[in-house]
C-alpha cells in the first residue's frame, strides 16, 4: 500500500512561475478555493462545551453565537488580522466576561471547558 502526502499552498495573488515550476519539478498542481476562504455571511460559529473531567472532550453542550466581533475574537485567540476565525480554539477563563454576553448558557469554568468553532 503507499502513501498519499498533500500539501496545501495558498496564495492571495496569481503566481504562474511558482505554478510552473512545481509541476515540472513532479508536483501535482491544481487551483482550488481555499477552505479557509469563506465569507463572515457563509460561516457558522458556535461555543461549546464539555464536562471538565472529560478525556474524551464530547460536547455536552453548544449554542449558536451570532454578533460576536470577530477582530475580538482574532485579538482573543491571537490571531492575524487576515485569519477569517475558522476552527476550534480553546476560550481562556479571563474572557468569560467577553463570550458571556452571546449565551444563554451560564459558563461555568469550574465544571466545563469552553471552545469557540468557526466554519462551515
Amino acid at each position: 500500500m503507499g502513501t498519499d502526502y498533500y500539501m496545501y499552498i495558498g496564495s492571495h495573488v496569481n503566481c504562474p512561475s511558482a505554478i510552473e515550476w512545481s509541476a515540472t519539478h513532479g508536483l501535482f498542481v491544481e487551483s482550488e478555493p481555499s477552505p479557509y476562504g469563506i465569507s463572515e455571511e457563509d460561516a457558522i460559529w458556535e461555543i461549546g462545551w464539555n464536562d471538565l473531567d472529560s478525556e474524551s472532550k464530547i460536547l455536552v453542550g453548544k449554542e449558536d453565537a451570532t454578533g460576536i466581533p470577530l477582530d475580538e475574537c482574532r485579538r482573543i485567540f491571537l490571531l492575524s488580522a487576515a485569519h477569517p476565525v475558522t476552527g476550534a480554539f480553546e476560550i481562556p477563563r479571563e474572557e468569560k466576561g467577553f463570550f458571556q454576553r452571546y449565551l444563554e448558557h451560564e459558563m461555568d469554568f469550574d465544571l466545563y471547558e469552553y471552545r469557540f468553532w468557526g466554519g462551515h
